[in-house]
C-alpha cells in the first residue's frame, strides 16, 4: 500500500509547507506510480483507492463525514481525493491477474 495519495488535496497543500519538505517527505499521483513499476517491468493488476481522509485528520470532522467515505471511494471522478491506494503488479510477461 502507498499512502497517502499524490492526489490527495490536503496532502498537495501540506507538501507546500517548509516542515515537510525538510523531512524529505514526497508523494506520487497514480500515473507516476504506474510508470515506475512498468518501467521496472512489471503491470498493474490492482488498484483499489481507500480512505477519504489522511491518519491526521480530527476525529470530529471524521466522525461527520464517514458516511460520505463510501460514496467517494465508488465514484471514479472523486476517487483522486481518497488518502490511500492499494496496488497491485504482476510481472509484465505474466498472464496471471
Amino acid at each position: 500500500m502507498l499512502e497517502p495519495n499524490g492526489g490527495n488535496i490536503v496532502r498537495k497543500l501540506l507538501e507546500l509547507t517548509p516542515s515537510y519538505r525538510a523531512a524529505g517527505e514526497d508523494s506520487f499521483r497514480f500515473g507516476e506510480i504506474k510508470r515506475m513499476f512498468e518501467d521496472a517491468g512489471f503491470r498493474m493488476a490492482l488498484r483499489q483507492p481507500l480512505s477519504l481522509f489522511p491518519n491526521f485528520t480530527p476525529l470530529s470532522v471524521f466522525k461527520a463525514l464517514k458516511g460520505v467515505e463510501p460514496f467517494v471511494e465508488a465514484t471514479p471522478i472523486l476517487r483522486g481525493m481518497c488518502g490511500a491506494n492499494v496496488f497491485g503488479f504482476v510481472a509484465a510477461d505474466s498472464r496471471e491477474d
